[in-house]
């Protein structure tokens, strides 16, 4: 395993590779392959974004976080590299698309990466309200690029991703950036416009993607800070398990709290 001191290139604004941590050359004896490997998935990623996600996926800290996943073609980047790194951690890849979702889904299965990551059908608000505790370490901004629809994915963000967390913006050298004609296009704007502008340092560009860190921000939680993730499914289950639960168990409840106070009180009289 390389060292992973990070190295933050601010004046990096070519497209060309170049690692963000401290290792010479590849970081693995996969990861030159891996945009070639991924070439039969539809989604629109260069070389150089594809060999910087690698990187990251085998490198940075989890939990990973991908806003945007289409057919999955970066999830597959990414699950690649936790698998060839020996690694598992949280990986949430979400998207408000369900048929892309399912199509992200049947591509990483067919690859053997399917526990590697956890597909979100919705947003990054309804996310990290299913999932409270949720502090991405990396997230990979991919999903709307309008400057209000990523504005609101980073507000949504701001409060939950900790000190040193990587954030890698897809699209962000793109000409239509600079275009006030494209409304869809306004990554840069966005970030200009965000806490990301004043709470991070800019790490450079690789292919037409922008990596910055986190400087400024609350400290790292540790394993055992918080409870682990509850899933609410008592809506999707059997009709006697939902009146178990909605109506049963509150009325036993109500009962026997009554009773004891009731007990109580004729103490006190007595």
């Amino acid at each position: 395993m390389h060292e992973t001191n990070f190295i933050a290139r601010g004046q990096k604004t070519d497209r060309h590779y170049a690692p963000s941590f401290d290792f010479d050359g590849v970081v693995d004896e996969n990861q030159p392959a891996v945009h070639e490997q991924v070439a039969a998935v539809d989604g629109w990623l260069e070389p150089e974004d594809s060999l910087k996600l690698y990187e990251l996926g085998y490198l940075a800290p989890g939990p990973f976080l991908e806003i945007g996943t289409y057919r999955g073609k970066s999830a597959t980047v990414l699950a690649t590299a936790l698998r060839d790194a020996g690694r598992y951690v949280q990986f949430y890849s979400l998207d408000i698309d369900r048929q892309a979702l399912e199509s992200a889904g049947a591509t990483l299965a067919a690859r053997g990466l399917g526990r590697y990551v956890t597909l979100v059908h919705g947003s990054v608000t309804a996310l990290v309200r299913a999932v409270p505790a949720l502090e991405p370490r990396f997230v990979f901004l991919d999903g709307d690029h309008s400057a209000e629809g990523l504005g609101r994915d980073l507000a949504t963000l701001e409060h939950r991703l900790p000190a040193s967390s990587l954030l890698l913006f897809h699209d962000f050298v793109d000409a239509r950036n600079d275009d006030p004609a494209d409304k869809a296009y306004g990554v840069t704007r966005a970030i200009a416009e965000s806490w990301v502008a004043r709470d991070c340092e800019f790490a450079g560009t690789f292919g037409c993607t922008g990596l910055y860190r986190r400087v400024r921000g609350p400290a790292p939680g540790q394993d055992g800070d918080h409870a682990p993730p509850l899933l609410q499914l008592v809506r999707l289950d059997r009709l006697s398990v939902r009146v178990l639960v909605d109506v049963l168990r509150p009325g036993k409840r109500f009962v026997m709290r009554t009773l004891r106070l009731g007990g109580r009180s004729r103490g006190d009289r007595a």
